[in-house]
Order: C-alpha cells, then sequence, then structure tokens
C-alpha cells in the first residue's frame, strides 16, 4: 500500500495520501479525478516507482488512506513501467537478491540522472545516515562502483532510495583519516577492538603501530510495517586489522534505517534556500556526467 502520491511521474513533489490533500492537490481535474456513479475516485503516480495508483480509504473508513498500484498503463498518465510497478515495495513484500537487474528503461534512466544531478543532497544525507564525513574523493569511488555494477537497475532500487543504494554497491573502503562525527558506537567499537586505533578530533590517524579499519554494507531489506508503513535496512560492517596473509576480522555492525523524507525534502528545497555543494556536484559530472 503506498502512502504517498506525486502528481505526474515527472514531479518532484510527494504528498501523504489523505482526504486534505486529495482535495487540495488533485481538486476535482481529469486525469487524476474520475467518479464512478457516485463514488468519488482518484488517481495519482506513487512516489517511489512513478506508476499511476488508485487512493482508498479517503472517505471511507475502516482501511487507512493508501494507494494500491493500478498494473497497467491508465489514460492520462503517460508513464507505465512494468518492472518498476512488478517490484515497488509498495506493491510486492519480496525477497531482494542483489544481483536482480530490471532492463534498462526510462525508469532506471531516471534514477542514474536523479543520482547525478542530486548527488551533492545524496552524499550528505548518507554522511548523516552513517555519522561519517564522505570526503570527495570517496564519494567518487562509491558512485563510480554504482554506476559501474548498474545498481541503478537493482530491483530493490527506487526513486526515494538512492543514497543509500550507492552505498550498498560501493565496495569495502577504508575509515582511516575519516571523520566520524556522530556515530559514538562505532566510535566504541574501533576503541575496544583495535587497541592501536587513534582519535584526533573524532578523525582515525595515524598512531605508533599499524592498524586498519573498513567498512562495506550488505543485506538490503524491505519490512512492511503497520498503517502501510515501509522500513528499508542496509548494514554496515566494519573490519579491523588482519593477521598477515589473513582475512580481517569483523568487530562490529549497525542496522542503517533509510530516511527517505530527508532526502526528498532537499531534492524539493525551493531555489532561492537550496545550498548546494559546487565540488560534490563537480565530481559527479566527471564520474557520471555522460549519463544526464
Amino acid at each position: 500500500m503506498a502512502r504517498y502520491f506525486k502528481t505526474m511521474h515527472d514531479a518532484r513533489q510527494e504528498y501523504e495520501i489523505n482526504k486534505d490533500t486529495a482535495e487540495r492537490i488533485l481538486g476535482r481535474n481529469y486525469p487524476w479525478y474520475r467518479p464512478q456513479g457516485s463514488e468519488p475516485v482518484y488517481y495519482a503516480v506513487c512516489a517511489r516507482c512513478d506508476n499511476p495508483i488508485r487512493l482508498y480509504g479517503i472517505y471511507t473508513g475502516g482501511v487507512p488512506p493508501h494507494g494500491r498500484h493500478h498494473g497497467v498503463a491508465l489514460t492520462g498518465f503517460p508513464f507505465f513501467d512494468r518492472a518498476s510497478n512488478d517490484f515497488c515495495a509498495y506493491e510486492r513484500n519480496a525477497a531482494l537478491n542483489k544481483a536482480d537487474r530490471r532492463e534498462i528503461s526510462e525508469f532506471g534512466r531516471k534514477i542514474r540522472r536523479l543520482a547525478i544531478e542530486e548527488f551533492d543532497r545524496v552524499v550528505l544525507v548518507l554522511s548523516h545516515a552513517l555519522g561519517i564525513n564522505i570526503s570527495e574523493t570517496l564519494a567518487g569511488e562509491m558512485l563510480r562502483d554504482w554506476l559501474a555494477a548498474g545498481g541503478y537497475l537493482y530491483k530493490g532500487a527506487h526513486l526515494k532510495n538512492i543514497p543509500w543504494m550507492i552505498a550498498y554497491f560501493s565496495r569495502r573502503q577504508s575509515l582511516f583519516g575519516r571523520r566520524i562525527w556522530k556515530n559514538g558506537d562505532l566510535i566504541d567499537a574501533i576503541t575496544a577492538r583495535e587497541p592501536n586505533a587513534v582519535f584526533n578530533n573524532q578523525t582515525l590517524s595515524k598512531g605508533d603501530a599499524y592498524y586498519s579499519v573498513t567498512f562495506e554494507f550488505i543485506d538490503h531489506r524491505v519490512r512492511h510495517l503497520p498503517a502501510g508503513q515501509i522500513e528499508e535496512t542496509i548494514v554496515m560492517r566494519i573490519f579491523g586489522t588482519g593477521r598477515r596473509g589473513g582475512e580481517a576480522p569483523q568487530i562490529f555492525e549497525q542496522s542503517v534505517v533509510f530516511d527517505e523524507s530527508r532526502f526528498a525534502s532537499l531534492m524539493n528545497t525551493s531555489l532561492e534556500r537550496a545550498r548546494r555543494d559546487d565540488g560534490m556536484l563537480a565530481v559527479a559530472a566527471r564520474v557520471g556526467g555522460q549519463f544526464v
């Protein structure tokens, strides 16, 4: 069950589904309003997958207001993508396989384009979610990995989880020289498990002896919660110093919950209030500008 709608597939602003937004935003206008006898019927577009949905529970009790995918192309809505519709997290509660890909389509190209055009916001949201400063160099490497892996074609990817999907498809990276500014549990774990680690102003720094701390992401999951809510997570794993020639031991793991509303609000910030990071946008243009 969808909880948010857009007016059209090319719109960015999204709205929670309820009586007020249906009447105020959609009004009594075609193609959104289509009465069937005495019943007022509203259609809109899913904020995750861009496909048409019908709104339910707007006037009737018994069920919370929500949207259900129409499932086929709908006159008045120019976009319909079968793969993104069928694999929308709102539509199905299925196990996710990282190797599963959709065919390239307008939807996949849109995810890729948004990642590049909004890359400074992608990095900001991800940095806050992890509590780790992401430099321009690291950000560029993560974007390059995501593009090379075709992460925008992953069946679990959609318009609202781009920051975390870029992390999910990145290779294992070093935490050395990075500021861990908002993740006390991670600092405590490194301090307890890596005796040679040194923090200087919350930044992993050179100490008296060699040590290694790296991180990666696994296990993308989607959970359906009450009242039509959805929770998406990935797991961040931290590895310490391995013995010579041996595998690095895992010293910590942490579930990262996606805050989709933060990413959406940044993308919808008005031009006069927006603060863009030209350095990060330049990185995105250099790594993936040919896809815009």
